[in-house]
């Protein structure tokens, strides 16, 4: 505790244990910087190995979330 001319402050440290990159939840696949960046380069779809084009549409029908930092 802190005493002030006002009143008294608690003051409290709080640790938070970070186990670090946590794992994609079930069904979702997390891709590296360098595997976005390679498919890219190849113009390959994020989603499957198909080449990318205007009006793509992958084999197998999914929703899909891109995320970016």
């Amino acid at each position: 505790m802190v005493s002030s001319g006002r009143g008294t402050t608690t003051t409290a440290t709080v640790s938070v244990d970070h186990p670090g990159p946590r794992a994609p939840p079930k069904g979702f696949v997390r891709l590296s910087s360098a595997k976005i960046e390679q498919k890219r380069r190849e113009v390959k779809c994020f989603n499957s190995n198909e080449r990318f084009a205007i009006g793509h549409h992958c084999a197998k029908l999914e929703l899909m979330m891109l995320v970016g930092r």
